[in-house]
């Protein structure tokens, strides 16, 4: 009778040491932006069936109904599993470990990002962070992203299983634990960074050419980054001399912008080519040009056919001023 009762305490024993290193893997429902509630669940709950696929003898991965029922039965109350408060609880349920799941609507894209997450330490064990077109595609793709995260497993989230019990009556570190919680607000900031950037480039102004530019002149040159070069013209009936055309642009503000100057060679042509769409602005004849040749000459362009003729720089002409902003 004694050597039964010695065999049945051993198998007990074995059967607790067994289940303590055990992984137990817990997936409440996703967080997701702009995707509607019914289908995160129906998305979570498939998860949940290809990941255990995938986790067979490696953990038990518990359903989602049997983890709600869990969690009412003990009455807990949080929306964020991750935090210290969530994972505490979670080891009330003798969860080792718990998937987080995040999915994000960017521009044409949902952005899925799953962390595998150890509930003692909040160390991140697997990670998988893709852009995908829409949920029929997420669905498609579901096999291969369990397949992805149990891979990374090996034996790592296991190994750590029998240490954190090794060490229950040790403190966790609190500067350690906070790096490690960084580690894992990090990841979820990458999708807000992204979309703040994006948001961001939409503020931008794209001008055209003909708009008024920054600087109250006529953008004559646009790039797609809301960049450009504008012009303000003298009129003709104010003509200058080569050497105050220059000094005018150098001192000109309009604006605020202090990088004025006379046209050069390539502002000039861009200005004529664009004539039909700068008519409104610009008159036709000669306007000085910065296009070098001495002291004592210098060039105009003729804005009729965009020819360029040699003038002495004492003579009065019209002039540009342009800037780049």
């Amino acid at each position: 009778m004694k050597k039964i009762a010695m065999i049945l305490a051993l198998l007990f024993a074995a059967m607790a040491c067994f289940a303590a290193d055990n992984l137990k893997i817990v997936t409440p429902l996703f967080q997701a932006t702009d995707i509607p509630a019914e289908e995160v669940s129906v998305i979570t709950d498939y998860f949940i069936s290809k990941y255990a696929f995938a986790m067979r003898g490696k953990a038990e991965v518990v359903d989602r109904n049997s983890f709600d029922l869990l969690v009412a039965e003990h009455e807990f109350q949080t929306n964020d599993w991750a935090s210290a408060e969530g994972r505490s609880q979670l080891e009330m349920l003798n969860a080792t470990h718990l998937v987080k799941g995040q999915l994000s609507k960017f521009r044409k894209q949902i952005v899925v990002t799953i962390w595998l997450i150890d509930v003692k330490t909040a160390v991140v064990y697997a990670t998988y962070e893709n852009r995908i077109t829409d949920v029929e595609e997420l669905f498609d793709k579901m096999p291969d992203i369990c397949k992805e995260l149990a891979s990374q497993i090996n034996g790592s989230a296991a190994n750590s299983v029998a240490e954190v019990k090794k060490e229950t009556s040790k403190a966790e570190d609190a500067e350690t634990l906070s790096k490690r919680n960084a580690e894992l607000e990090t990841e979820e900031e990458k999708v807000t960074t992204e979309k703040k950037a994006s948001e961001e480039k939409k503020s931008v102004r794209i001008y055209h050419i003909g708009d008024t530019g920054p600087g109250g002149g006529y953008v004559f040159k646009a790039y797609s980054n809301g960049g450009g070069r504008e012009f303000v013209v003298m009129k003709s009936s104010a003509k200058y001399t080569y050497s105050d055309a220059v000094e005018f642009c150098n001192a000109y503000r309009g604006g605020g912008y202090s990088n004025w100057h006379l046209i050069d060679e390539d502002d000039a042509r861009d200005i004529s080519g664009n004539y039909l769409l700068l008519k409104n602005y610009i008159g036709k004849g000669d306007y000085w040009t910065s296009k070098p040749h001495n002291q004592w000459y210098g060039y105009v362009i003729d804005m009729d056919d965009a020819t360029f003729w040699l003038k002495a720089r004492n003579q009065k002409y019209p002039f540009v001023a342009v800037h780049a902003f």
